[in-house]
């Protein structure tokens, strides 16, 4: 019924921290050292699943298409503006509950994946304040369980698509920042 749950919405707050900023060169050495800053993501925010395409105008009942989302990567800035992302995401267990077609239905799916993009920093006017804007792929998996009118289903499905995502972030400290996004995967 709620095979393809995808699109979802995910609200998140990013923090940054643990930074890894090489030392700068000296006069004494003349090799050139890498600018790239290593930053560990941690994530959480909420989570929104559009199931109007799957079959929602023959459900009666009550669903919960919301949960909390959690993430955790490594974000490798290459430049102020510049970042690449690796992550896990967990966008939660979604449920419904009610009548399909006329018969019992109720089941849940688990939704998680890792994302692989780019992440763009446009500076506002405002000391240490950014416009964020992100995009890449989110490799993801579902699996669930359903019980339609007795027979016990399972579900077990993955695949890739794109994600974007728009945001604002204060830099805390060189090493922390704080972002709030809106995420589409």
């Amino acid at each position: 019924m709620f095979k393809s749950s995808l699109p979802i919405l995910a609200v998140a707050l990013l923090s940054s921290c643990a930074a890894y900023r090489p030392a700068p060169v000296s006069e004494s050495n003349s090799k050139i050292v890498n600018p790239m800053v290593l930053l560990l993501t941690i994530g959480a925010g909420a989570t929104s699943v559009d199931s109007s395409t799957d079959g929602a105008s023959e459900f009666n009942g009550s669903t919960d298409e919301s949960d909390t989302t959690l993430q955790l990567g490594v974000q490798a800035k290459f430049s102020p503006q510049i970042s690449g992302e690796l992550g896990y995401v967990d966008l939660g267990r979604h449920t419904w509950d009610g009548t399909w077609l006329g018969n019992p239905n109720s089941g849940y799916i688990d939704l998680t994946g890792f994302k692989m993009g780019v992440i763009g920093e446009f500076p506002m006017q405002a000391k240490d304040w950014s416009w964020t804007a992100s995009g890449g792929l989110f490799f993801w998996s579902e699996d669930g369980k359903e019980d339609d009118n007795g027979t016990p289903l399972t579900y077990d499905d993955n695949g890739a698509d794109p994600y974007l995502g728009v945001g604002a972030q204060y830099q805390v400290t060189d090493q922390v920042a704080a972002r709030v996004q809106v995420t589409r995967y």
